[in-house]
């Protein structure tokens, strides 16, 4: 999810499916905080029954290439400053903020978890192809095993594309929890 100015429809109707499947709480991405309603995100968030999960903050880099580790001085300064902005939007909105995190990509994603469970914070799931998890091939059983097991108890996200549709994505994303037993999904009716 990100929230900017003018995205005010999109992010309530986001939001409103996500209670709807289930979910407790949502991650939003936030390139620039200066360009987000906080007190608009967290009414919708409390009036939709969500958490703010987190708030990715990766969208600095791929829309503006702002780093830490940038050969230009000029630009970690600005990644530095960014961060503050985000830490306060993140005090704001009551969620944590992820800066730096664990890219799996090694062969006994388990054993990475097992290891890293001392640290282990927040969890995204994308599938091999960066769809919905049960889109691609990722066996995620022995992931969910070993998250049941080391007793992680915070949020899973999903940090995927949104194919075909962003609905649709979430609607395949909950499902998929559903079947592994982390959420209820709740049916149209309900």
């Amino acid at each position: 999810m990100s929230g900017g100015k003018g995205r005010g429809e999109g992010l309530e109707k986001s939001f409103a499916l996500i209670s709807r499947l289930g979910f407790d709480g949502v991650e939003i991405a936030v390139r620039d905080p200066a360009i987000v309603d906080a007190s608009r995100i967290l009414d919708l968030a409390q009036g939709y029954g969500l958490e703010i999960a987190a708030i990715g903050t990766g969208q600095a880099f791929v829309d503006e290439g702002i780093c830490f580790t940038h050969p230009r001085a000029s630009v970690r300064k600005k990644a530095v400053k960014r961060i503050k902005d985000q830490l306060l939007l993140g005090k704001n909105l009551k969620a944590p903020v992820i800066i730096f995190h664990m890219n799996i990509e090694d062969s006994d994603i388990s054993r990475s978890l097992k290891g890293a469970a001392p640290y282990l914070a927040h969890v995204h799931l994308a599938d091999s192809n960066r769809h919905a998890p049960g889109q691609g091939h990722i066996d995620f059983k022995p992931v969910f095993s070993t998250l049941k097991r080391i007793g992680y108890k915070g949020y899973i996200s999903m940090e995927i594309m949104p194919k075909p549709d962003p609905e649709t994505a979430v609607i395949l994303s909950a499902e998929f929890l559903e079947k592994h037993g982390f959420i209820k999904v709740q049916k149209r009716g309900e």
